[in-house]
């Protein structure tokens, strides 16, 4: 009886003590945290630098894109990784520099119309003192679609008064021929590549030979 007692009570406390033992994976650490949201906080740190590094100025926000993808490819995060831990950090740190170039384009470039308002501008400024031969001759929501858009408005509303105080008014004709040109110009200061759609001869290169039949001698 004794010896029955005794063996009920060595296998309770095998069980008990197999029960308190967790499982865990091989080669992975229980202080190895969360892989994916370590990949996610590195890659929100580098975006950040990338930024810093442009000087935090709003005027860069058009590129801070394409070079928080050039910082993420130096250090591999732009590939799948060689097993499930790299794979799960990369996907976390593509994340994370991800949704620090949506908070910078918002801020930059929704919150606030300053910039697009600027670029407006110094796109129709172009176009006027092209015009008017002051200088010679030079040529995702998707925030940044939308101040491009707002550029472009911006600089065709503009451009009338800035023609008028460099050279005098132009004429109705004129000035929707200079209009048009506010979207190339504003793809052109932002380095936008033109349409593919465009080649040498084209009707603008003839609208521009009408102008500068037009231009005060």
């Amino acid at each position: 009886m004794k010896l029955h007692l005794l063996l009920s009570a060595a296998m309770m406390m095998l069980s008990a003590s197999a029960k308190s033992v967790e499982p865990q994976l091989r080669g992975v650490s229980v202080e190895s945290g969360d892989v994916y949201r370590d990949g996610y906080n590195a890659g929100k740190d580098a975006a950040n630098d990338v930024w810093d590094d442009m000087g935090d100025d709003c005027a860069n926000a058009f590129d801070f894109e394409d070079e928080a993808k050039k910082a993420g490819k130096k250090k591999g995060w732009n590939t799948d990784g060689r097993n499930w831990n790299e794979k799960a950090y990369n996907e976390g740190a593509r994340e994370g520099m991800k949704t620090v170039v949506d908070e910078k384009e918002k801020e930059c470039l929704h919150d606030d119309p300053e910039e697009c308002i600027g670029l407006g501008e110094a796109a129709s400024s172009t176009i006027s003192y092209n015009y008017c031969n002051m200088f010679g001759s030079t040529s995702y929501t998707n925030y940044k679609k939308e101040c491009r858009d707002v550029a472009v408005s911006q600089c065709k509303g503009g451009i009338y008064d800035k023609v008028k105080r460099n050279c005098g008014a132009p004429d109705t004709s004129t000035l929707k021929e200079l209009q048009g040109k506010c979207s190339d110009t504003v793809d052109d200061l932002l380095g936008i590549p033109k349409s593919s759609k465009e080649s040498s001869g084209s009707s603008s290169d003839r609208k521009d030979s009408c102008i500068d039949d037009k231009k005060p001698k």
